[in-house]
């Protein structure tokens, strides 16, 4: 059995409300297990025999468009990306202030060399990218109010789907993983 985490973009923002119970509904009727959701942000955990990532992501989000009436670009990451996610530090310590937040991405897929350019060179004082893979590590150096860099601009410079967490749900995640 593999341990995964769906991560969905878009849940419970911009007038698509959905209650934990319905989230995991579409979970349980596709016959995996141990289905668990965290906080109201569109986190589903689980357990599937299936080692295909590519194949489950594409049926999760085909039951959920059906479930939930409308389509929801999911990502999904096993148990050991997730642990090896949370040990990365692409930012130095003594770079990061008391008031900043880490974030990170989750992508569809890894972006080319032309996509990467785009986005990093987006990094100012206030905003920092480091891209690893299907992740982006996002630095931002004060509020997040004050950035002028959303979630959407990362989409179109990228122009793949992604969903953002902050570092601490992502180790909430992780731990949550390696119980299941």
């Amino acid at each position: 059995m593999f341990r995964y985490v769906a991560l969905m973009r878009a849940i419970n923002v911009g007038g698509r409300f959905v209650k934990k119970a319905a989230l995991r509904a579409p979970f349980e009727q596709m016959g995996l297990q141990k289905v668990q959701t965290y906080i109201q942000s569109g986190n589903v955990l689980f357990s599937s025999p299936e080692a295909d990532k590519a194949a489950l992501e594409a049926q999760i989000e085909a039951r959920l468009a059906e479930s939930l009436g409308f389509t929801v670009d999911t990502m999904i990451r096993r148990e050991d990306e997730m642990r090896e996610l949370v040990g990365k530090r692409p930012f130095p310590p003594e770079s990061i202030p008391d008031d900043a937040t880490l974030y990170i991405s989750f992508l569809k897929t890894e972006p080319d060399d032309e996509q990467r350019q785009k986005l990093l060179a987006q990094s100012s004082q206030m905003d920092e990218f480091h891209i690893d893979g299907t992740h982006l590590f996002w630095l931002y150096r004060r509020h997040l109010g004050k950035s002028k860099f959303t979630n959407g601009k990362v989409e179109r410079l990228l122009k793949m789907p992604a969903t953002r967490r902050n570092l601490t749900t992502v180790n909430k995640l992780a731990e949550m993983l390696a119980t299941l």
